[in-house]
């Protein structure tokens, strides 16, 4: 099995991290979305995938040789 390079989390999952906190902020303002609905679910995974994809990795999230 591969082990990074840290045992801090990869940039990206952090970003992902970041994104899933930011969908769950917006869908509490949202007007007349049940909280727990399919929207917040949608965004959620939108948001992580979006966050996850765009942040470039960082030069710590090596694999050991």
């Amino acid at each position: 099995m591969a082990a990074m390079n840290t045992g801090a989390p990869a940039q990206k999952v952090m970003a992902g991290t970041i994104g899933a906190a930011i969908a769950s902020i917006i869908v509490q303002f949202l007007p007349e979305v049940p909280a727990g609905g399919d929207l917040s679910v949608a965004l959620t995974t939108v948001l992580t995938f979006v966050f996850g994809y765009f942040t470039p990795p960082s030069t710590a999230d090596q694999i050991k040789d």
